[in-house]
């Protein structure tokens, strides 16, 4: 009994530990992301019901749009800068941004960072910039949950979707999500290590030698990190949005018409290459799965135009389907 009660306050005491040294992580020499400091951002802001969102819209205004969306870590209007690109010079007008929490977007304690803080975000973009017609979608990693989760609620507003390496089956990661959900444990944990969590796992996104690539995407997430609420978004994201298992989303999909492309880096080291065929089972196997060899996580950056021009062909044939009905 008494050695019950020893473990008890040790462990008591512990908790009152972790929550002051909570309170110490918290206090950074992190600046606070205003209007004067988004001035340093390439871009474009406008300001939305969930805040302020970065975004860059190019190409001419009566080519179909394809709206790009971001992984967990980066920012997306500068990850996607190179294949957005190349679809303008393929016909295409493109939209890519920062998901909230990152680069120039809105950073809020207030946001959950689940599915319907990144689905409103979303909604409350394409809404401030009038685009109200279908859209093709490009989804990397957790961009890749995010489209498949906003495709499902609005499919009549899809014209077609692109998947890369994407969130939604991580069965090896299930056990620290649990870890981290845990009150002040998770986040002391998380705080603790957020560094080796962003930074740290730069170099095996790519399954080859990336020094240019590796250094661009370090800078990003410390522009990114420089300013508050940037780790938060991570933690938060990470316990709220449930990307280790998405497979009711993905069965949704099942009951759409509009054509769906998977596709992964063979050398992928962040999610499981069998997560490509697991989500086309969910899928109910409708979906065209295309593993791209001597690649990583960051297919488009490290397989280049081979990647993205597999994206625009298949976005072409659905174009060309659609002129022939129309025909």
């Amino acid at each position: 009994m008494k050695r019950v009660f020893i473990i008890s306050i040790v462990f008591l005491v512990s908790l009152n530990l972790i929550a002051i040294t909570r309170a110490w992580l918290f206090t950074t020499n992190e600046r606070k992301l205003d209007d004067e400091a988004r001035k340093n951002f390439v871009g474009s802001f406008v300001r939305t019901k969930i805040g302020t969102i970065r975004y860059i819209l190019d190409g001419k205004e009566n080519f179909p749009l394809v709206l790009f969306v971001g992984g967990l870590t980066t920012e997306g209007t500068d990850y996607f800068e190179r294949p957005a690109e190349e679809f303008k010079k393929a016909g295409y007008r493109t939209l890519r941004y920062d998901l909230v929490g990152r680069g120039g977007s809105e950073r809020s304690k207030e946001f959950e960072y689940n599915s319907a803080t990144y689905l409103l975000q979303i909604d409350e973009l394409l809404k401030s910039l009038n685009i109200d017609g279908p859209i093709y979608l490009v989804g990397q990693s957790l961009g890749g949950g995010i489209v498949a989760d906003w495709a499902g609620v609005h499919p009549d507003r899809v014209l077609a979707i692109s998947i890369h390496g994407s969130a939604g089956y991580a069965p090896d990661s299930e056990l620290v999500v649990s870890i981290l959900r845990i009150p002040l444990v998770g986040e002391y944990l998380f705080w603790l290590f957020r560094k080796e969590l962003t930074l740290g796992r730069v170099r095996a996104h790519f399954a080859s030698d990336q020094p240019d690539e590796v250094i661009r995407f370090e800078q990003s997430i410390r522009r990114s990190a420089a300013f508050e609420g940037y780790y938060n978004a991570i933690f938060q994201t990470i316990k709220n949005f449930g990307a280790t298992n998405l497979e009711n989303v993905f069965l949704q999909l099942r009951k759409t018409d509009f054509p769906i492309q998977i596709i992964w880096g063979e050398d992928d080291r962040i999610l499981p290459v069998e997560g490509a065929h697991v989500i086309n089972d969910w899928l109910g196997g409708k979906a065209e799965v295309v593993s791209v060899p001597n690649v990583g996580h960051m297919v488009m950056i490290e397989g280049g135009n081979r990647t993205i021009s597999i994206v625009i062909e298949f976005f072409n044939k659905v174009r060309l389907k659609a002129s022939s009905n129309k025909g």
